[in-house]
């Protein structure tokens, strides 16, 4: 392992500090240093849930929210991906470090070329955060440097100064490296893009050809089924578990934000009508992810009946989910068969 000092310089805009989704404040900094407008990070309206109905009993909390996860999923994350090419001129290399020499070497590589390396990782494994080892779920920092064996690391989300984490550490809490190469322009435009991410989102999740409605319906139904499961969640404390399910109702109301504004950039006043249902669906996400964290902070008389008006807000957004899918359908020109499915 070569003891070298390597830096690259980032700039952190104040906004990143704020933003519920490491992934879009990671993106705003990568974008800004590779010198594109972040004005409008895209985010598809990718939603997986893999448990079939027959698979839905007796689930706990824990392994729904597990259900409900793609970052772990490689394939996914190389899809999702293919974006920032074809859009921003910037592609992105998934890889995986055998040894921690070959991901120190890689890491030092890129900065050597002055391009900063993003790590997916397992919190639960991070042991320079203790806040972290609360629970298990994917998480994604930056490496902006190496000195003599350590790394320093990045997490703009949980508005921390850059720590200075060794590479052994960094290591047996990673799951991928993400690496980028700067690329002259544009090749794909917007309408195109958003056409693709709809028919994907449409055909295929991360193991079944289900579409995104159906996955949002399973995973309704998959905590409406367990209410009185879900409900030992919260008697026993399970703190950090309920904070990930209210971020991922929140992050997903963000990514409904986000994709509307990509949506209106492309399509302008044609895309009026399915703008006001994202935005009404947007508020919704957010509103179920709110009410999700006040239920662990309840009694059980008043968490009943916050369950109450989360199976309100379940019918609210899965109704809504619906007209949108219409609405982007006849926006992008798709024929759909009876059973709503593109053809």
């Amino acid at each position: 392992m070569n003891n070298m000092k390597k830096t690259v310089d980032l700039v952190i805009p104040e906004k990143c500090y704020s933003m519920v989704d490491c992934w879009e404040a990671i993106m705003t900094m990568i974008l800004i240093h590779f010198e594109k407008e972040p004005s409008v990070i895209y985010s598809g309206l990718d939603f997986y849930y893999d448990v079939s109905k027959e698979e839905q009993e007796s689930i706990s909390l824990e392994n729904i929210f597990y259900n409900t996860f793609s970052l772990t999923n490689l394939t996914i994350v190389e899809e999702t991906l293919k974006f920032y090419e074809l859009y921003f001129s910037l592609a992105i290399q998934v890889e995986k470090s055998e040894t921690v020499d070959e991901m120190y070497n890689s890491i030092l590589q890129e900065l050597q070329d002055n391009k900063p390396v993003v790590v997916f990782v397992d919190t639960i494994l991070c042991k320079f955060n203790r806040m972290y080892q609360k629970f298990s779920y994917s998480h994604a920092i930056i490496i902006s440097g190496v000195d003599n064996g350590e790394c320093l690391v990045l997490d703009p989300t949980q508005n921390l100064e850059p720590l200075k984490i060794g590479i052994e550490e960094v290591f047996a809490c990673s799951t991928a490296l993400l690496t980028f190469n700067n690329k002259d322009k544009y090749t794909v435009d917007g309408k195109e893009l958003l056409k693709q991410n709809f028919e994907r989102n449409n055909t295929r999740s991360a193991t079944r050809k289900t579409t995104r409605i159906e996955n949002i319906k399973n995973l309704f139904d998959a905590i409406s089924n367990n209410v009185e499961i879900v409900s030992q969640s919260f008697d026993n404390q399970e703190e950090s578990l309920n904070t990930m399910f209210a971020w991922l109702f929140k992050n997903t109301s963000i990514n409904i934000k986000n994709y509307t504004l990509f949506v209106q950039k492309n399509y302008s006043n044609a895309a009026d009508t399915v703008s006001v249902l994202l935005q009404e669906c947007q508020e919704k996400w957010m509103i179920l992810g709110k009410t999700f964290m006040r239920m662990y902070y309840s009694s059980k008389k008043v968490r009943d009946e916050q369950f109450k008006k989360i199976s309100l807000l379940f019918d609210d957004i899965y109704s809504l989910e619906q007209k949108i899918t219409k609405e982007l359908m006849i926006l992008f020109n798709l024929n759909s068969n009876e059973s709503g499915e593109i053809i």
